[in-house]
């Protein structure tokens, strides 16, 4: 194995300046005074990144051109050429507020000289933040980009400009032995990387712990992509994997923007804990699981689940000894909820009505009784009161209804019912009303499962269940749950009863087929697969998914046309990098088994180019090179870079093995080949090849001996264990 910790210095890329973004202006001000600075990489082909400004797109042309420095504006901007030794790998705009012209009292050869230093700042200043297991950036480097994100670098007080989330993913790896544990974050941290990279800079602290920091987002777009990076890679064998977030965006309870928070409600050390927090919460919810620190704090979460005693108090003898009731919760519709010194208005409680009995909560929310009321007076009686309402205060109420007897809830339920009815409400707008059912259950259950709360939104989805049993998108929603909790069997059946009801459900039968693919049962995923994609044909994780099983079960010419229309695609919305470089290597391997290697060999290489840890990429080219002479050294070293970072996996190591033996490397060759064996004792195909080294090696005996103990053995087959 190589050595896992990389210390050699790379050198400025121009990929390094939005990685280094935090730490621009202090290095340029520290040459020349300056109050703005902006780094545009320049790419192999020309290209600039980010692309900058039509304004400033001629002057960079220029200094791309001549390379060397501009300025314009009467001497406040400058334009300075970035380098790595004689490579021109960016291109500088840097501002001023000095009207004399501060850049023009220097000379081109200062500037020039002044472009050179900086450049080898950055360059020290990119090996200093660099993590060397990873070759990500540090935990001291997030920090320093966190303080600048928050304005406290400046001397700010945490009122970031704009909103933003601070993402703590826990990668621990579960092996015992150091060096695997090491290869292990390393392929973590590409994988990571190719998934999210691109949408912002990834760093890592140290012990599979990485961190970024997603600009102008919120949690409604967080989300969907945590729950994507979970899947994926869970999908590829990574586990435990857990992801907290903070959020510096909108103060939970509220819908104020940061800017207007509290002082020091986005300061670096306050939102870190926030994360790890949130980090800790989703560790007791699952090897695959999430958690934001806005659902610890949230009141909106904790009144789905706990009534306050006193309104208990208040409301008991209001229900006392009635066999029939209905429970309103009335709630002014753009307030919150909170409660407050300000009293529920009277004149709301009047006109509810003499004959209901009302029960503030807040300032804009009570609980109403309506005696004997049935689900039908209860809709009528919501309908009249808030016609009344608009018409005599101008303001509009939404209303949650809970009725009474309700089955399997019993009176003190009622109030968290009407709350959950309110929560449904909300989804057609202000002044509705919406009365608890299985439906209300369903949509509490996803309040919960957003929040990263699994175990409470299964709870939420049996309660709806027991209301609606036929009710398809909550079994849908029931499946997905328990799947998150590696509960497959109950999973399953989740799906199967859904299917049941609805048996062309395309949803029940695409997470069906994944619960199934987990379960290593391909021919049941296959056979739900094959009946989805008769429903769609555009659906990218489904085309590649069935290639791969396809490709898994040596149907190599079936799987050919659906990964060549995944390819078309272009990717899921999340997670393109990572899952076009995914069908690339199926590509790659379909390729290959028709016996196409020159084709076989450029779509392995695109899916290196997209996911460099691609470990089942890396093994199968460096087993292309030796077979099509296309460079044995590096051969060698990508199939040895494989069984690194997958040393688990016996396919590596037997195309390792088959490396080494093709290149006369008889002692490599066996030890890979033992390898695996040791993990699959059925592969024939290796047994027979070290049994060649063997023979070559001058040991006639154990070649025998190795045959004579899989003579009986059927040859296993090698589309069966392809990944």
């Amino acid at each position: 194995m190589t050595f896992p910790f990389v210390w050699h210095h790379r050198g400025l890329a121009p990929q390094d300046f939005v990685r280094l973004s935090g730490s621009l202006l202090p290095t340029f001000n520290a040459h020349l005074s300056c109050r703005e600075v902006h780094c545009f990489g320049v790419g192999p082909d020309g290209r600039l990144t980010p692309s900058p400004p039509p304004a400033w797109g001629i002057e960079v042309g220029r200094v791309l051109k001549k390379k060397r420095p501009r300025t314009l504006a009467r001497g406040t901007v400058l334009f300075l050429p970035l380098w790595h030794e004689e490579e021109l790998v960016g291109v500088a705009v840097v501002r001023t507020d000095d009207e004399t012209g501060t850049f023009h009292r220097h000379s081109h050869a200062a500037l020039q000289e002044a472009s050179r230093r900086i450049s080898r700042e950055l360059a020290l200043l990119h090996d200093w933040a660099t993590e060397p297991v990873t070759g990500l950036l540090n935990g001291r480097c997030f920090h320093e980009e966190l303080r600048l994100v928050t304005g406290e670098a400046d001397g700010g007080d945490g009122r970031a400009a704009v909103p933003f989330l601070l993402v703590l993913l826990d990668v621990f790896p579960p092996q015992r032995d150091a060096e695997q544990g090491l290869h292990y974050i390393a392929k973590a941290a590409g994988y990571l990387d190719a998934l999210v990279g691109h949408y912002a800079p990834l760093y890592h602290f140290g012990a599979g712990v990485f961190a970024m920091l997603w600009r102008n987002a919120d949690l409604e777009q967080a989300m969907p992509m945590a729950e994507a990076v979970l899947r994926w890679l869970k999908r590829e064998n990574f586990g435990p994997v857990r992801i907290g977030i903070a959020d510096c965006g909108v103060s939970p309870g509220s819908e104020g923007t940061c800017p207007a928070a509290p002082q020091g409600c986005c300061r670096a050390e306050n939102l870190l804990d926030q994360a790890w927090q949130a980090l800790r919460r989703a560790r007791s919810r699952g090897a695959y699981a999430l958690c934001t620190y806005a659902s610890l704090v949230d009141p909106r979460i904790r009144q789905l689940t706990v009534v306050d005693q006193t309104v208990l108090q208040q409301l008991q003898p209001l229900w006392q000894n009635r066999s029939r009731f209905a429970l309103a919760l009335l709630h002014r519709d753009g307030e919150t909820g909170v409660p407050s010194s300000t009293p529920f208005s009277k004149k709301v409680i009047a006109l509810a009505g003499q004959a209901v009995r009302v029960v503030p909560l807040s300032a804009n929310e009570a609980l109403a009784l309506l005696d004997s009321a049935e689900p039908d007076a209860a809709r009528a009686w919501a309908t009249h009161f808030q016609h009344l309402v608009r018409e005599a205060t101008g303001a509009t109420f939404s209303v949650g209804l809970a009725c009474y007897p309700c089955p399997g809830f019993k009176k003190a339920d009622m109030p968290i019912n009407a709350r959950k009815a309110l929560v449904h409400a909300a989804f057609f707008g202000p002044a509705s009303h919406a009365l608890f059912d299985g439906v209300s259950c369903n949509i509490s259950g996803d309040v919960f499962y957003n929040a990263g709360d699994t175990v409470g939104a299964i709870r939420e989805y049996r309660q709806g269940l027991a209301l609606d049993p036929a009710n398809v998108n909550i079994l849908n929603s029931l499946g997905v749950a328990y799947a998150q909790l590696n509960q497959a069997r109950s999973a399953i059946r989740a799906f199967e009863a859904a299917l049941g009801h609805a048996p062309d459900n395309f949803m029940a039968l695409f997470n069906l087929g994944f619960v199934f693919l987990g379960q290593g049962e391909g021919a049941k995923a296959t056979l739900c697969f094959e009946r989805a994609l008769a429903m769609d044909g555009e659906h990218f994780d489904l085309l590649l998914q069935l290639g791969r099983l396809y490709c898994r079960s040596g149907r190599h010419a079936e799987a050919l046309p659906l990964l060549a229309k995944a390819a078309s695609l272009k990717g899921g919305k999340e997670l393109g990098e990572v899952a076009q470089g995914a069908v690339q290597r199926y590509l790659g391997e379909v390729c290959l088994a028709l016996g196409d290697s020159r084709a076989a060999m450029v779509h392995l290489e695109r899916a290196l180019a997209l996911n460099p840890h691609d470990a089942g990429a890396m093994s199968r080219l460096g087993q292309l090179y030796v077979t099509e002479r296309q460079g044995d050294e590096i051969a060698l070293v990508l199939c040895r870079q494989a069984v690194e970072l997958e040393a688990a996996d016996p396919e590596n190591w037997l195309r390792y093995g088959q490396a080494q033996f093709s290149l006369d490397d008889l002692v490599g060759a066996a030890f890979s080949l033992r390898q695996s064996l040791r993990l699959d004792r059925s592969c024939m195909e290796a047994a027979l090849l070290l049994a060649q080294v063997h023979e070559k090696g001058g040991r006639p005996k154990a070649a025998r001996q190795l045959l004579a103990r899989y003579k009986a053995k059927k040859p296993a087959k090698r589309g069966a264990r392809t990944k």
